[in-house]
C-alpha cells in the first residue's frame, strides 16, 4: 500500500515517465533537475527503497530464495554507493532495515567531478 501511495501520481505525469526512460536511477544527478523534476526524481527514490525493503523483509522472514536476495542486494548496492541517493535511503527505510544499510560499506561514490 505504501508503494501504491508513492507511485499513484507517476502514471500519467510525463516527467516520471521521462525519468524512469533514462532506466538509471541513481546515474541521474538531482542537481541539474528543475524544480518540477526533483520531486518527481525524488518519489521515484523513495518508491524503490519501498520496493527493495520489501525483498528485505521477505528474505527476513524466509520467503525469498538466495537467489532472488542476491539480486535485491545487488540493487540495495548500486544505490547505497550513490553519495545523493544514500541520505534518502536512510531517511525512508524502516528501522531494521535502517541498521541493514548501516552494515554496508560507507564509502559512497560521486558520479560528479563537482561534488565531494
Amino acid at each position: 500500500m505504501l508503494l501504491d501511495n508513492q507511485l499513484v501520481f507517476l502514471g500519467e505525469e510525463p516527467i516520471g515517465r521521462q525519468i524512469l526512460a533514462t532506466g538509471v536511477l541513481e546515474q541521474i544527478n538531482p542537481n541539474t533537475l528543475s524544480d518540477k523534476e526533483y520531486p518527481v526524481w525524488r518519489a521515484i527514490v523513495e518508491a524503490r527503497v519501498i520496493t527493495i525493503q520489501n525483498a528485505f523483509q521477505q528474505y527476513q522472514l524466509g520467503l525469498l530464495t538466495e537467489d532472488v536476495w542476491e539480486q535485491a542486494e545487488e540493487r540495495i548496492g548500486d544505490h547505497m554507493r550513490s553519495c545523493h541517493i544514500r541520505p534518502i535511503w536512510m531517511v525512508r527505510a524502516v528501522p531494521s532495515f535502517q541498521d541493514y544499510l548501516r552494515t554496508l560499506p560507507e564509502e559512497c561514490i560521486s558520479e560528479w567531478p563537482d561534488e565531494d
